[in-house]
């Protein structure tokens, strides 16, 4: 299920990377520094959601084990970083 779950998110990330590729290899024609420019405004955009969207899929997996579930957690008050304490 986990390389299931691992194989999904990287046909998912490579779809949200290939038109940024594909516009910065149209505009590398053109120039490098635009299609670099490009490139980093991008991913800068599309990157986000796409995190944002696989952490809650990871919460869902992880609070659906026996084990989190005896324990009553639930994906939505589940922290995955601790980032301050």
């Amino acid at each position: 299920m986990l390389v299931a779950h691992a194989r999904g998110y990287g046909r998912r990330a490579a779809r949200w990377c290939l038109l940024p590729i594909v516009a910065c290899a149209v505009a590398a024609l053109y120039s490098w520094w635009i299609a670099a420019a490009l490139y980093v405004i991008a991913m800068v955009l599309l990157l986000p959601p796409l995190m944002r969207a696989e952490c809650e899929r990871i919460r869902v997996l992880l609070s659906a084990t026996k084990w989190a579930r005896a324990h009553g957690i639930q994906p939505e008050t589940l922290r995955l970083f601790s980032w301050g304490r």
